[in-house]
């Protein structure tokens, strides 16, 4: 969920996109979720903050890492 959303500002389609776009490609490269939380409201704190599961050192090039 975009944290626009969490935060419950105006909707601006462009940036959710660009969000989602992130996070799918997260999954993609890394292969789970990027925010995890043992309930919503602790998911919502992760996403807010910006605390995100970390990339596995395997997968760490410095090329893709960054994007992140």
């Amino acid at each position: 969920m975009d944290p626009d959303i969490v935060r419950k500002v105006p909707y601006d389609g462009f940036a959710a996109d660009v969000w989602a776009a992130g996070v799918v490609l997260y999954i993609i490269y890394v292969g789970k979720l990027p925010f995890y939380g043992e309930f919503q409201e602790d998911l919502f704190r992760r996403i807010q903050n910006g605390k995100y599961t970390p990339v596995p050192p395997e997968l760490a090039d410095p090329k893709i890492v960054t994007l992140f």
